[in-house]
């Protein structure tokens, strides 16, 4: 099951609290035309935080939080964005407890980093053991989750691949939990999140996204059942 919103996630007044066990999601650039001045960086921050905070509030004591943030260059600096979001959600009072690499692989380019962080993050201190146990399985395990699948809608969109999303799901949730994205972009969470047969619920306030996510079901398509066999 498929919820959308196309409002801003800084009201999520559709889901109930403690009702989510994973937020998947991907918080989007600075926008450029603003620069990287120190006011408009702030408020960028802060929007953020009001966010992860309405995330923590919907999570259950037993969720947890990932978020993929890539850094990136602008006017001569590159934006250490992932310091920032562990500051972010250090304060808020979720316990990170390890962070990974997603690897685009060779590529090359120059305002962006081929790669991106993975933050893992839980509300609770302690983590039930069957999901250490799955922690510590293969492809999950490993530090650097080389994917160069669907890159296309990296560079376009800033979408990480259905693989991610499908590893992160499997281990972090069962059949029928609820997973939220709160910048839902194109989709990628819900869209796996329902084929592995959760509750995907996403908020997006760009409403000319809408078609964009239609393409992207048709992307992922079935490709997801062929993965759940070959790799898990």
């Amino acid at each position: 099951m498929i919820k959308v919103y196309w409002h801003s996630s800084e009201q999520m007044d559709e889901v109930d609290d403690n009702s989510v066990k994973l937020v998947l999601t991907s918080p989007g650039w600075p926008d450029p035309k603003y620069g990287i001045s120190k006011e408009y960086l702030d408020n960028y921050y802060s929007s953020i935080k009001k966010i992860l905070e309405n995330c923590y509030k919907k999570l259950r004591d037993d969720g947890y939080l990932v978020l993929q943030v890539t850094d990136n260059y602008r006017e001569g600096t590159l934006l250490m964005r992932h310091i920032n979001f562990c500051q972010i959600i250090k304060s808020i009072g979720y316990n990170i407890f390890t962070i990974k690499i997603w690897s685009r692989g060779d590529f090359v380019e120059l305002y962006v980093p081929s790669f991106s962080y993975l933050i893992f993050a839980s509300k609770a201190k302690r983590k039930k053991l069957e999901d250490i146990k799955r922690m510590h399985q293969k492809p999950f395990g490993y530090d650097v989750w080389k994917i160069t699948e669907e890159y296309k809608w990296f560079k376009k969109y800033g979408a990480f691949p259905s693989e991610l999303a499908r590893r992160v799901i499997l281990c972090f949730t069962e059949e029928g939990d609820i997973v939220l994205d709160p910048f839902l972009g194109t989709g990628t969470t819900v869209i796996v999140a329902d084929n592995l047969n959760r509750i995907g619920i996403g908020y997006e306030i760009n409403p000319e996204l809408k078609e964009v996510f239609e393409l992207r079901k048709k992307s992922i398509g079935g490709s997801l059942e062929k993965w759940c066999i070959s790799q898990l």
